[in-house]
């Protein structure tokens, strides 16, 4: 197999410079050198769920920020820095979706050590989106990946099934030695949507505590790298057998959690922030970690040589998006001939306006109501004529909010990776509270978080959902049990996806005849100069937030 199939446009990528091999070995200085009392002390950057190259359309993250941060680490510890990606490194972005099926994820990842050698110092695991595409005929397109990786990839919990031959760097454990510090590392990933041609162990608990068992004694230091929802994060560290830090990902928001000594982490999605870490051996082998939430904003310049090759994957990304797809997203064929010439800057074209700030961003529409949840919702709603809509947020990817001005025709792209058909089924008022009940579980930043229409309810973080209440033309009407609602929702929840089973045996009623995507790019460009401005309306009440608006007082 080809370590990697470009487009012909994307070879431009061939012009841009070329990384330098770093002369002899790290000699470890500042905060990584040895000390009079005999403890020693290694540097570790920590990412996860970053799934675009580019970073965010507003400037923040990116792999260039990364790779500056990197080298920063580097001066500072004598060049031999540890780098691990917690998984959701191949899937979804516009890119990876549409065009170059994530290989422009792996090329500018493979830049971060700004050395054309393999790199042992980046580490990455698998999240549930590496698995996006893995049909059982896309097992060689997958694994094409890992072994176009010049890193190795942790599959710890992961069984590939006999008919396929792994290919790439695949390791269950890795071990190092780091400024004389031996370090153990082995992953977890999340037994959800995964591969058609393998397994996931959802045990993870056993599985964390047998490979602390092995590593522990040879090694000063063992480390997690794990996608999985923080609470099962949260336990690891709190088991009798313990990794010293769970360097996790999935949920998208910087998160961390103590627990003796030992600590949990996560970074926000994209690279907007990252985890730095230093982890210090004591002479007595008690463990020490001191981290902080690094934020990759303009204070962080892009390292220019990652910085070219990633304008050359977004010039190629022109080129292929807007002479392959139209404006909605469909593929040009006989019925939809393509332009000539090709507009390369179609993703550019303005829709409308917003005159107020739409939250888009994971940390707003993961969590609580969103002005711009709201307003899909109510598209939805109304195109389906149902009495409720709810759409899961994590099908919804920009993950960021969009400020006054234009709406372009990228960001609502970058909005849906994925299909974006709706369904309605009927429900009984019982089985909608068990929706709610869902969209709440494990509450901060997760993508089973709903977006509603025609319908209101208060919760508590941690606790129920309360005082659920139907929109109707007479007002706001307590929800009856017994009640047969008929509720819209996105393809992926009908059939079960996001942990809502309750809705898997209900049989479909109807489609629309358009996805979401569609529906909303022509209610952005129906809305002309006037734009829009939807509001946080007080649907979703969280009971510790009590000055917000609130439907249900």
């Amino acid at each position: 197999m080809e370590r990697f199939r470009l487009t012909a446009l994307a070879l431009a990528v061939a012009g841009c410079p070329k990384p330098t091999l770093p002369e002899g070995p790290p000699v470890a200085t500042g905060r990584c050198a040895p000390t009079a009392d005999g403890s020693r002390t290694f540097a570790l950057l920590h990412l996860n769920d970053v799934y675009r190259i580019e970073g965010h359309l507003d400037g923040a993250g990116g792999l260039s920020r990364v790779r500056t941060l990197r080298t920063q680490l580097e001066a500072e510890c004598g060049g031999a820095v540890l780098v691990t990606h917690a998984g959701d490194a191949f899937y979804p972005s516009l890119g990876s979706g549409k065009v170059f099926e994530a290989r422009q994820m792996i090329d500018v990842l493979n830049l971060l050590d700004g050395s054309d050698e393999r790199d042992p110092l980046l580490l990455a695991t698998f999240g549930n989106h590496e698995f996006d595409a893995s049909d059982p005929d896309q097992a060689d397109d997958f694994f094409g990946l890992v072994q176009s990786s010049d890193f190795p990839w942790l599959h710890t919990n992961i069984t590939w099934n006999e008919h396929v031959l792994p290919m790439g760097d695949l390791e269950k454990t890795v071990s190092l030695d780091l400024h004389g510090v031996r370090i153990g590392l082995y992953s977890l990933t999340i037994d959800k949507d995964g591969p058609s041609f393998g397994t996931i162990g959802g045990d993870y608990d056993v599985v964390s505590d047998a490979m602390v068992a092995a590593l522990r004694p040879e090694h000063d230091v063992v480390l997690a790298l794990t996608h999985l929802d923080m609470p099962v994060d949260r336990a690891l560290i709190r088991r009798d057998a313990a990794p010293d830090a769970v360097l996790g990902g999935h949920d998208h928001t910087f998160m961390e959690d103590t627990h003796d000594g030992r600590v949990v982490v996560k970074g926000d999605a994209d690279a907007r922030s990252v985890i730095v870490a230093w982890v210090t051996v004591a002479a007595d082998q008690s463990v020490t970690i001191e981290h902080e939430r690094v934020f990759l904003d303009d204070s962080v310049p892009q390292d220019p040589t990652v910085q070219a090759r990633v304008d050359a994957w977004e010039a190629a990304l022109a080129w292929e998006y807007c002479s392959t797809f139209d404006i909605d997203g469909n593929r040009y064929g006989r019925d939809n001939p393509a332009p000539d010439p090709v507009d390369l800057t179609c993703l550019q074209t303005e829709l409308t306006t917003t005159r107020t700030t739409l939250l888009a961003s994971e940390v707003h529409i993961r969590s609580a109501e969103s002005n711009l949840g709201n307003w899909f919702a109510d598209l939805a709603r109304s195109e389906l004529q149902a009495d409720v809509a709810v759409i899961n947020s994590g099908s919804l990817r920009l993950n960021q909010d969009i400020p006054p001005g234009p709406i372009r025709a990228r960001q609502v792209a970058e909005l849906f990776p994925y299909p974006s058909d709706m369904a309605v089924k009927t429900v009984t008022g019982a089985q909608l509270r068990q929706v709610l009940a869902r969209s709440i579980e494990a509450w901060g930043s997760s993508g089973h978080w709903l977006q509603v229409s025609g319908v209101a309810f208060r919760f508590t973080p941690g606790g129920a959902v309360t005082d659920v209440h139907l929109s109707t033309d007479s007002g706001l009407v307590p929800l009856d049990d017994d009640a047969s609602i008929s509720l819209a929702m996105t393809t992926y929840m009908a059939g079960g996806g996001d942990g809502y089973s309750v809705l898997a045996d209900i049989p479909e009623d109807r489609r629309s005849d358009r996805p979401l995507r569609t529906l909303v790019t022509e209610a952005l460009r129906a809305a002309g100069p006037a734009g829009i401005g939807p509001v946080v309306e007080g649907r979703i009440c969280n009971t510790e937030v009590p000055d917000a608006p609130c439907l249900v007082r």
